[in-house]
C-alpha cells in the first residue's frame, strides 16, 4: 500500500468522523476494509461498530480505567489481603468490585491465592474468631 501523508489521512478522519463507513473509505483507497481497519488500529482511532452511525467509545483493556486501580488504598489493601481476609472481603471493605482488586494485586506483584490457599485462610479466620469468642 502506497504512504498516506498527514492531509490524506486527516481528511479520512473527518469523513470517518462525518459518518463514512470504513468500507467506503477503503473502497475510495483501493485497499480492503480489513487494511483500512489495520491502517486505523495504527493511528490509534477509535472505532465504530460495524454498520453503526454513532460516535465510537472508548474501550478499556479490562473495562477498568486506570483512574480506578490507582484510587486502591494499597496499603490497607495489601494488609487486609495478609491477614487472611478474602479478596471480596477486602474488596468490600475497600469499596470496589473484586474483579478490579484482582487486576490491582496483578500490578502490584501480591500473589493471589488459588481455592485451596483461600480456604484455609477462611478455616484460620474462623478458628481466630472462635478463639476469641471462647476468652
Amino acid at each position: 500500500m502506497r504512504e498516506i501523508g498527514e492531509k490524506e489521512k486527516a481528511e479520512l478522519l473527518a469523513r470517518y468522523n462525518k459518518g463514512e463507513s470504513l468500507r467506503a473509505l477503503a473502497a475510495s483507497l483501493g485497499v480492503s476494509t480489513s487494511t483500512m481497519s489495520n491502517l486505523f488500529d495504527t493511528w490509534k482511532v477509535l472505532k465504530r461498530r460495524a454498520g453503526s452511525k454513532a460516535p465510537p467509545t472508548p474501550k478499556y483493556h479490562s473495562r477498568t480505567p486506570r483512574v480506578l486501580v490507582d484510587s486502591i488504598d494499597r496499603t490497607l489493601a495489601e494488609k487486609l489481603y495478609g491477614e487472611n481476609e478474602s479478596l471480596g472481603t477486602v474488596a468490600d471493605t475497600l469499596g470496589v468490585s473484586p474483579a478490579l482488586l484482582r487486576r490491582a494485586f496483578g500490578e502490584w506483584g501480591v500473589p493471589i491465592r488459588n481455592r485451596i490457599e483461600a480456604a484455609q485462610a477462611r478455616w484460620a479466620n474462623e478458628a481466630r474468631k472462635l478463639d476469641a469468642y471462647r476468652l
